[in-house]
């Protein structure tokens, strides 16, 4: 009987017609989760860069509209927003998913606070920083469950 087992172990030893499939099997799970996780990632990234444009060219905006000297009606949250997703473009297609707040900058550790939805603070005068919080979209199965926040911030300085 253990002759037998060791004649078919040798047999199979020296079979090699299936070791290209197992070697396949073996390799491209692991090839499969890392191409998803580096799509994820880009998605992230690009979702980063296009709330940041966003943000930047709403605060070019709002920055352009503080004439010094001057007081202008402050934007709502829900103008900043569609504002933000506007010029995001694609990543973020609409506003539903993105938090956005406007606060005077007193001192640094105001900045430190979490984002708000739709806070706009009523002075228009000094330093203000414009804040705005989304997700990225999650595909990945290795990033399930986790929520993918993107978040970003520009400086303004406001009318004098």
């Amino acid at each position: 009987m253990s002759r037998a087992l060791l004649r078919q172990a040798s047999r199979f030893a020296r079979e090699h017609r299936a070791a290209a499939a197992l070697e396949f099997a073996l390799v491209a799970a692991p090839f499969f989760f890392l191409v998803l996780g580096i799509l994820q990632m880009s998605v992230y990234y690009l979702t980063q860069s296009a709330l940041d444009s966003g943000v930047l060219q709403t605060a070019e905006t709002l920055r352009a509209n503080y004439a010094p000297g001057t007081t202008i009606p402050t934007p709502s949250g829900t103008v900043l927003k569609t504002n933000i997703s506007q010029f995001a473009g694609a990543m973020i297609p609409n506003n539903s998913t993105v938090l956005v707040d406007l606060w005077q900058m007193n001192k640094l550790a105001s900045a430190g606070q979490p984002v708000i939805d739709q806070h706009v603070d009523s002075v228009t005068t000094g330093v203000m920083v414009l804040r705005a919080q989304t997700t990225a979209i999650n595909f990945a199965p290795i990033f399930l469950g986790a929520t993918l926040t993107v978040r970003s911030s520009a400086i303004l300085r406001g009318g004098t």
